[in-house]
């Protein structure tokens, strides 16, 4: 099987370059002039192309086919999800990327034990662009020809003013009178947007749940045990993208 890249624009032009970070890609792969591979802009058009020159700085590839390919889930699903510490973000993102989640919102909750704080490098809106960056590889190692979206971190309020955007949007509860997932989304077999909302740890507290029901989202759990957040968010993915794609 040929290697995936990832490239900004394809375009309509027979000869695509690729940049230096495909270029290193590249030669770390062992690849070189001759090398096919497969390139994708994210809009589900894909490419074979074959490698016609490759240095430290860039490298080009010849056309050879040109194709519109879907390999998306049948559901758009966003993930609206607390950020967890550390690399545990990361986690979270590689394996919804590969899933096909079609976007991560970052959420700011009461809970949060990540914050924004203005002027620091470490927050999570200065990681954006590492963020994609991980979006882009899990895509290319997947086999997807979408990128995930992965979008600034929001206020839980502001999310909520955007539920209507979605056929359905409901909050990932522990609570045990909660439906299970799989019954919830059984009684929407016809739904095209789908959010879930994933609370920090410690949970939404009672104020933002009241507020998540005034705005008309319901509730369901996964297990009955307690998860952690990018646990939880990675099993909502994988239980809604094979339910719609039975």
């Amino acid at each position: 099987m040929a290697h995936r890249f990832y490239v900004n624009n394809l375009g309509d032009s027979r000869e695509v370059e690729l940049g230096p970070d495909a270029a290193h890609h590249l030669r770390v792969l062992g690849l070189s002039l001759g090398s096919e591979v497969v390139l994708f802009d994210g809009t589900g058009l894909e490419v074979l192309a074959r490698i016609e020159s490759i240095s430290r700085a860039d490298a080009r590839a010849l056309v050879l086919h040109r194709a519109q390919v879907s390999r998306e889930a049948p559901v758009d699903l966003t993930l609206a999800c607390a950020v967890p510490k550390g690399p545990r973000m990361d986690v979270l993102l590689r394996a919804c990327a590969e899933l096909g989640v079609a976007a991560v919102v970052p959420l700011l909750t009461r809970r949060s034990v990540v914050r924004e704080k203005k002027g620091s490098d470490s927050t999570p809106s200065r990681k954006k662009d590492r963020w994609h960056k991980i979006a882009v590889a899990a895509s290319e190692q997947s086999g997807r020809n979408r990128v995930m979206s992965v979008e600034p971190p929001v206020p839980f309020e502001d999310f909520l003013g955007r539920s209507s955007d979605f056929d359905l949007a409901l909050v990932l509860s522990p609570d045990e009178s909660a439906p299970a997932l799989p019954a919830l989304l059984a009684q929407h077999p016809g739904l095209a947007r789908l959010a879930v909302l994933v609370g920090p740890e410690g949970g939404f507290t009672d104020e933002e749940l009241a507020l998540a029901a005034a705005h008309g989202l319901g509730t369901a759990r996964l297990t009955r045990s307690i998860l952690r957040v990018e646990t939880a968010g990675i099993a909502a993915a994988a239980v809604a993208l094979t339910f719609f794609s039975r």
